[in-house]
Formats: C-alpha cells, structure tokens, sequence
C-alpha cells in the first residue's frame, strides 16, 4: 500500500512539474489560428522533427521549466509540430521552414513577425520573448513590406530595408540581391554594404546569378577591402551543387562541376568526384555511384601526406562510403576496397566505435566471421566504457 501511495505521490510531482511548463495547444492549426484570433495573443510554434536531437533536449530540458512557462504561457498561445508528419509538413513549407528547431513567432492572424532556432539555454530562450514583443509592436508586417515592393522595387533604399526585414524572418534574399545589384553600375557594385549582404545571403547565393558573377567581375575590388570572392564564388557552387542534387537536375550539375573547377582548388568546397558520387547516390544509380565513390576515396581520401586539418573530416568520409558499400553493395572487388577504405579511417581514429564496426560488418560480408566478431567485441567494449564514463558518477 506505502508503495502505491508513494507512486502515486510521485506521479502528483512530474505532473505538478511538468506542468509548470510551457503548455502547448493540443488541437489543430484551425484551432490555433482561432484561439489566437479569440484572445488576440500571439502565437509561438516549435517547429521539430523526431531525429533532431537540440528539439528533444529543448523539449526536456527548457520548455519544462516554471520560467519558462509562466513568460511564454502568458505571452503566446504555444503550439508544437513535426515538420515531417501531418500538417507539420505544410506548414514547414508555408514559412519556409528549413532547419530544425526553428521557433515561430506569428501575430494573432497568423503572420510571421520573427523566426529564429537552435538549442539553447533557458536564459537565451527566455530573452526571444523580449525580440518577439518588439517585433509584434511594430505595426507593418511582412505582408505590408510584400505589397509595397511592386511600388518601390526600384528603390534601393526600400530595397535594403525589405532584404533586412525579411533577413530577420529567415527568409533567402538571393533574388531581391539581384535586383538590388542590377539598380547600380558593373563598377559600382562593390561597397561595405554589399559585402554585408554577401555574408548575409552565403547559404543563398548561386550559380547564374548576378551576384555570382559580380564575384567574378570585381574580383579585384573586393580583393582591396579584404574579401575573398572565390571563397563566396564556392559556397555558390555548394549551393547549386545540393539544389542540382536535391532535384535530380543533370543539367544543373553540370553547370556545378564546370564552375567548380574555375576555382582555385584550394578554396573549393569539395571535389568533382564527391559531387558525382553524391549525385548518383541520390537518383539510386548505383553502378556510377560505385565508380564516382572509388574514384573520390582513391585520389583523395586515400592519400597519405593529407593535411593534419583534413584527417577528421576524411576519416569521416571514408567511414560514411565504407558503410554504405556494406550496405548497398554486393561486387567483392567494390567489398574489399571499401574493406581498405574502413581500414585507413581506422589508422586516422584507431578507438572510433563506429568506425570499427563498419570494419567489422565489411569483413562478416566478406565470409571472415571470426575476425569480424573478434572486432566487434572491441567495439561492445568501447560502447560499454563510453555508456559508463558518461552515466556512472
């Protein structure tokens, strides 16, 4: 009976605390959007996905927390989604979510006033609310900035206060710097401000754009005040080169693997056979993903005299093809490079517990049991004094 009484008692304590919380709404969108409308609150989403690891430790560790949810209960009607599931998915797309955790904050009718996202401490989370509330106080919304800028997109003031408003929303402003180069001269479209927006929009620019060849075009310029524009030009290869990737667009590639190799080759993001390898492994050819994924780890990743900076990230790379050889692949010739593949990121990280299993799979495929379960019980060792060290005072 104590024992019962005591579980009891203790359920009456998580509830009590959890409840202190932040509380979410438990309905739908519709529902949402009518309760904020109801009590003109605004609106705060978290937006999540079920492998995202800084969404479950934001929802375990801070949302629970009575701070917490005493600011954001009282401020917003809260709501939390998967982007991936239901309208999770839809509404990830109508604001253009793209990362995860993203935090919304919308007004009562549901227009987006501030985004933002990421881990973070209580302390940071709380002080969202201060930005938010500013945010909210300011009567023109995004929607307004939208249809004045059919008026004034000729303005290039107006047009610099539209990119910054919809920089603070998490918006791409790849377009809208178009435009706002093409309002000046070839010779002209250098300046601090413009590097400004060039560090703003890295994750945005790409190839055929005139911001791309603006790079190209003043590369002198920007070389006086300190910018590297084949850095920038790069970054719009990587761009164009997931876009290419993402829509299975061959053509796309093609311009990517051309414009990669006018870089120099020390400021290029990655290599031409890893950008074929990553494009042949997403349209599921396997044959040429094969080749491309030989070729890559052959001529680079194999190499002994790489640089110390590059060891971490290579180790990396071949422990990821390796994996998927075992996975994916059944050609013993293609089974014992990747056997040799595993085994170099294993002279680069000896104790990396994935790594050895990797190594350990490859050699169960390749009918060397013994060997392979002699490696696999290195790597229960590994897990179990890595699970102790991190749980045992």
């Amino acid at each position: 009976m104590k024992k019962i009484l005591l579980f009891i008692s203790l359920l009456t304590v998580f509830g009590f605390v959890y409840s202190q919380g932040i509380e979410f709404e438990q309905g739908n969108w519709a529902d949402v959007l009518h309760k904020a409308k109801q009590t003109q609150k605004p609106i705060f989403v978290d937006v999540y996905t079920s492998w995202c690891r800084p969404c479950k430790v934001m929802s375990s560790q801070v949302f629970p927390l009575e701070e917490v949810g005493n600011l954001y209960n009282s401020t917003f009607v809260c709501y939390k989604i998967d982007a991936e599931k239901g309208e999770g998915i839809q509404i990830a797309k109508d604001y253009e979510v793209n990362s995860y955790p993203t935090y919304l904050f919308l007004n009562p009718n549901g227009v987006l006033v501030m985004r933002t996202g990421g881990g973070m401490s209580p302390k940071e989370f709380i002080e969202l609310v201060i930005s938010a509330k500013e945010e909210l106080s300011v009567p023109k919304t995004i929607v307004d900035w939208e249809t004045e800028y059919e008026q004034n997109k000729t303005d290039p003031a107006f047009l610099r206060s539209y990119m910054e408003k919809r920089t603070q929303l998490g918006k791409s402003n790849a377009e809208l710097f178009d435009e706002y180069l093409a309002l000046f001269p070839v010779e002209q479209r250098v300046s601090i401000e413009i590097i400004y927006i060039y560090l703003q929009e890295k994750e945005n620019i790409k190839i055929h754009s005139l911001a791309y060849n603006n790079l190209q075009d003043n590369r002198a310029k920007f070389s006086k005040l300190g910018v590297i524009s084949d850095y920038h030009r790069s970054l719009a290869v990587r761009n164009s080169m997931n876009e290419a990737i993402s829509n299975k667009d061959a053509q796309l590639l093609g311009a990517v693997i051309e414009e990669n190799e006018k870089i120099p080759r020390l400021l290029r993001t990655t290599q031409k056979e890893k950008i074929y390898m990553n494009y042949y492994q997403s349209v599921n050819d396997l044959e040429k993903y094969i080749a491309y994924a030989t070729a890559y780890c052959e001529n680079w990743l194999m190499k002994k005299d790489i640089k110390p900076f590059l060891k971490e990230a290579y180790s990396d790379d071949l422990n990821s093809i390796a994996r998927d050889f075992f996975e994916k692949v059944d050609d013993k010739t293609a089974l014992k490079n990747a056997l040799r593949w595993s085994g170099r990121s294993l002279e680069i990280s000896p104790n990396n517990h994935y790594f050895l299993d990797t190594y350990a799979n490859l050699l169960y495929k390749l009918g060397k049991k013994n060997k392979a379960n002699a490696i696999q019980k290195k790597v229960n060792k590994l897990l179990k004094e890595e699970i102790d060290s991190e749980y045992l005072p």
